[in-house]
């Protein structure tokens, strides 16, 4: 979890009075209103009148160092007869998968406003992949997340939600308002409507002279910067593909169907999965609440475990004052359709007396009841289970069954969910503090172009990163830090670190070096042996040239692994160890060149990377089955790293609900990893449809038992209720007296991989041979001859 820029410039002591903007318990509430009600920390500071809105594009241009745009930006650029060569340019589904807005279109240039992102880097990352992909230069300005909405809507016709509806309120005014018909407008371009301009800075950040082509008018990091109408603006801009094509030659309007198609596809599945009725336990819904890492993640789990007994099930959160509605599940209603009709959260009615009680409330409802107009139908019976954080009720769970009767099971499951809920919002809220306190004390990554990981002393899994004040400094490794939340955590942290050195600037000397690691003999070995003295300072040329050339023609996976590791750059790699060269590694699991994302993996082959589990598990359904298979191997060595079971649990619940490539591949991940606990998952996949499906589980139930009963799940569930509480190590001794050569060779190399000595057992020796070497081997190691 990234810490907020923004809020850690309010939380810093002001240099000559030593006092701060924010207080602690003010951050406290911003960051806990940012976790539950979601939106940016702009949205929450706003909310909590601790900013107006032109203080917080002020401080939003300090903490980020970008331009800003205000709402005469909005009157500068927009224009109506643009709109159509905007949407056309960049359709909505992309600007709202990217979290940007276009403001204008030149040609080829495009003036994007985005919101503000605690990993901005990462964000504008996505921005510059949208740009190549489009083709466009893409010039990004910072704005507050209600002036994005604003202009969404003026743009795309998008309704403005109602939380930020009320942050713009009472300075929500068209922004396509005539400036000449007011009475007053100052130079910075507000109307009388709008609140003063903000004043000048006393101490300039950069001044330009009286030829900058730019035209922009920079006075100060307090001052709102407006870029000119007739000019693109000068930092930061992504300068892309300019000319009509990309890597392909496609066509860019091709290039657009591509991306459009591939949102069709995320959105479409998510639909349907998320409504789907789901045949979970509660057991179920409790591994995946404490498997999920967002507020939207915890809420959509408890919403469709909810839905799985009841016709109608929705999630209401409290802003301020008022209900308003997450998301519901049912055949005709809509989230939009409930947030329609404002509900207050101190009103008479079901929801409220449930909250104000702090507990679940069940039976039948009064017409007059707000709820029967939310839902435009009066159920039998409704359910109500307030959602507690600590002392107070901060949202609701509220569902009915229609005309039939709410079974009590469903009202004990969701007394035992809803609970478990309220405490996992709360480790949100706890992890976001304890990350906005870690990391006040660093610089930003947009303040420092090398960052460097490390590990705390005595612990493998705490992969950190510190920044370093200059290239010379960052030739030690830096402090390190407490460990960081959760193993995606620390990627997303390792990945900004790699965006960042991928941004550093060229070192001419360093370049040289890794290049003549391509070399042969004693070159090679003298820039190795120069690379490693240089330390940090290299591992920015080290990712730009991470893994090396591709190989020439087609090679097996051993062999390839094995031609990477002899390289001097994984000497390299090798010798600086896994702390410093973490970034590189994680980064490159997500690389677009197969031959990357193969090298990365072969790198958590030769090093021990816990915050790479995540990267691995993507990797298990690569496209390439190369990786897929090397990647299993991988995993399959790190058993006791942290978040190798969340994986394994993962893959078991795509068994159960995913489609069917899912399904097939889950499982062969399943039977690399040797997953004892998946035994039950997989025979229940044995009478299903497709055949090739069952092929593929009875195929994973042979490679984990060193069995073989064919699909026939009566033989297998029979076998399980037998052997099930052995442990794998007696399944295999018992595989090694088996009929078959192939199941009795597969037994005796399992055995031999985990170290454990067969004392001249040979699967294709004669009986008697066989027998003699399994009495040595039952003897040794205490166990019972096979029947």
């Amino acid at each position: 979890m990234f810490a907020d820029p923004l809020l850690r410039l309010l939380s810093s002591p002001d240099p000559t009075s030593g006092r701060v903007a924010l207080s602690t318990t003010a951050a406290d509430e911003v960051i806990e209103r940012s976790v539950l009600l979601g939106g940016t920390t702009d949205t929450a500071l706003q909310e909590l009148g601790i900013l107006d809105e032109a203080g917080a594009l002020a401080a939003l241009a300090t903490a980020y160092e970008m331009p800003v745009a205000d709402r005469a930006a909005h009157s500068v650029y927009v224009d109506v007869d643009e709109n159509a060569l905007l949407r056309a340019t960049m359709p909505r589904k992309l600007a709202d998968s990217h979290g940007c807005c276009p403001l204008r279109v030149e040609g080829r240039k495009l003036t994007v406003l985005c919101r503000a992102s605690p990993d901005q880097q990462g964000h504008l990352a996505q921005l510059e992949e949208l740009g190549f992909a489009l083709s466009v230069v893409l010039t990004p300005l910072l704005t507050t997340e209600a002036l994005l909405a604003l202009a969404t809507e003026r743009i795309y016709n998008t309704p403005i939600p109602e939380r930020l509806q009320r942050v713009l309120t009472p300075m929500s005014i068209d922004i396509d308002f005539d400036l000449e018909s007011l009475d007053t407008i100052d130079s910075s371009g507000w109307s009388a409507l709008s609140p003063p301009a903000l004043p000048p800075a006393t101490e300039a950040r950069w001044q330009p002279t009286a030829t900058d082509a730019s035209g922009w008018q920079i006075t100060g990091p307090g001052q709102i910067v407006l870029p000119p109408s007739s000019e693109s603006t000068t930092t930061p801009k992504l300068e892309l593909v300019v000319d009509g094509t990309v890597e392909g030659d496609l066509p860019e309007a091709l290039r657009q169907q591509q991306l459009l198609a591939e949102l069709d596809a995320k959105d479409s599945e998510r639909r349907r999965r998320r409504r789907e009725k789901v045949l979970w336990s509660i057991d179920d819904a409790i591994s995946e609440i404490a498997m999920g890492d967002t507020r939207d993640e915890l809420l959509e789990v408890t919403l469709r475990f909810a839905w799985r007994r009841l016709q109608t099930a929705a999630v209401f959160v409290r802003v301020g004052s008022v209900l308003t509605c997450f998301d519901v599940l049912d055949p005709w209603l809509e989230a939009h359709d409930l947030r329609a009709f404002p509900l207050s959260a101190e009103g008479d009615h079901l929801i409220a007396r449930a909250m104000t009680l702090m507990s679940p409330v069940v039976g039948p409802v009064d017409e007059n009841d707000p709820i029967c107009r939310l839902l435009g139908r009066r159920p039998r019976a409704v359910v109500v289970v307030p959602i507690l954080l600590g002392d107070r009720a901060i949202g609701a769970v509220v569902g009915d069954n229609g005309d039939k009767p709410i079974a009590s099971v469903v009202l004990a499951e969701l007394q035992m969910l809803v609970p478990r809920l309220g405490k996992a919002l709360g480790n949100l809220v706890l992890r976001a503090r304890r990350a906005a306190t870690v990391s006040s004390t660093l610089p930003t990554f947009l303040d420092a172009p090398l960052v460097s990981p490390t590990a705390a002393a005595g612990v493998a899994a705490d992969v950190v990163t510190a920044a370093a004040a200059s290239v010379d400094a960052a030739l030690e490794v830096g402090p390190a830090l407490p460990p960081s939340p959760g193993a995606r955590g620390k990627e997303a942290v390792l990945q900004a670190t790699a965006r960042a050195w991928l941004a550093h600037p060229v070192d001419v000397e360093l370049e040289g070096l890794v290049a003549a690691l391509q070399q042969d003999g004693d070159v090679a070995r003298a820039a190795v042996a120069r690379i490693v003295a240089a330390g940090m300072r290299a591992l920015p040329a080290i990712a730009r040239a991470f893994p090396g050339p591709a190989p020439v023609g087609e090679h097996s996976a051993a062999d390839a692994t094995a031609r990477l590791l002899r390289t001097p750059l994984f000497e390299v790699i090798e010798r600086l160890g896994a702390d410093r060269v973490a970034p590189i590694v994680v980064f490159a699991l997500d690389h677009k060149d197969r031959h990357v994302r193969f090298g990365a993996v072969v790198a958590c082959r030769q090093l021990e990377l816990p915050a790479a589990i995540p990267g691995l598990s993507r990797r298990l359904f690569d496209a390439e089955p190369r990786i897929a298979a090397l990647a299993t191997d991988v995993l399959a060595h790190g058993r006791d790293q942290p978040g190798y079971d969340a994986v394994l649990t993962r893959l078991r619940d795509l068994c159960r609900r995913g489609d069917d490539v899912e399904r097939r591949l889950a499982v062969r991940a399943l039977a690399g990893l040797r997953d004892v606990e998946a035994i039950g998952v997989l025979i229940d996949l044995l009478p299903v449809r497709p055949r090739e499906l069952a092929e593929e589980a009875r195929l994973a139930l042979v490679e984990i038992t060193r069995q073989d009963f064919g699909i026939a799940e009566r033989r297998w569930r029979a076998w399980f209720a037998d052997h099930g509480t052995q442990p794998r190590r007696r399944w295999l001794i018992e595989a090694l007296a088996h009929r078959e050569l192939p199941l009795r060779r597969a037994a005796a190399e399992d055995l031999a991989d985990d170290s454990i000595p067969l004392y001249g057992f040979r699967a294709d020796g004669s009986f008697s041979e066989r027998t003699e070497a399994l009495e040595r081997l039952c003897q040794a190691l205490r166990e019972p001859m096979p029947s």
